[in-house]
C-alpha cells in the first residue's frame, strides 16, 4: 500500500481550502450547458411548488461549474414560461399533463441549451433564461446521450 499521508499533510502546509473565493454565481453571459437535474418539489422556504432545473456548463471557461434555475408553478403566467422552456429543450410543442411532468423531464434530461445568465441590479437574484436546444455542436450533429443504464464514473 502506497502512503502519501506525509504528501497530503505537505499539501495543508501549502493551500487553504477555506481561502479559495468562489462565486457560486456565474458571470452575466450567455452559455452553453447541459441538464442534469429535472425535478418538482416543494421550496425549502415558502414551501411553493417549483421545478429545479439543474445546467453544467459545457464548454468555455466556466466549464463543469453548475447554474440552477427554479421555476414557480403556483401562478398560471409561471405555469406558462415552464411549458416555453419545456417545448424549448424537447425542440418541439407537445400537449402534457402536469401530473405526467417527471415523464417529460426523463426526456429532456442530458439536452443541451444556450442559457443567458442575467443579475438583477436590485435584487442581486440570477435570471435564467433557456434560449434555444442546441442540436448542432461545431457545425456537427450532436451524439445521443447514452442513456444504457451505466453510470458516469468521474474518473
Amino acid at each position: 500500500m502506497v502512503n502519501y499521508l506525509e504528501d497530503l499533510e505537505v499539501l495543508d502546509e501549502e493551500h487553504d481550502p477555506s481561502k479559495v473565493q468562489w462565486s457560486e454565481k456565474v458571470p452575466d453571459g450567455t452559455y452553453q450547458a447541459r441538464l442534469d437535474i429535472a425535478r418538482v418539489g416543494r421550496a425549502k422556504t415558502s414551501d411553493r411548488l417549483q421545478t429545479h432545473f439543474g445546467f453544467e456548463i459545457t464548454h468555455g471557461d466556466h466549464q463543469g461549474r453548475s447554474v440552477d434555475k427554479y421555476q414557480g408553478m403556483e401562478k398560471i403566467e409561471n405555469l406558462d414560461y415552464l411549458t416555453k422552456d419545456i417545448w424549448t429543450m424537447l425542440g418541439e410543442r407537445i400537449s402534457f399533463k402536469w401530473k405526467d411532468i417527471e415523464k417529460i423531464y426523463e426526456k429532456i434530461l442530458d439536452t443541451i441549451v444556450e442559457i443567458r445568465c442575467v443579475t438583477d441590479k436590485e435584487s442581486t437574484i440570477q435570471n435564467i433564461w433557456i434560449q434555444k436546444k442546441i442540436t448542432k455542436l461545431n457545425g456537427k450533429e450532436k451524439p445521443l446521450a447514452d442513456h444504457s443504464g451505466h453510470e458516469d464514473i468521474p474518473f
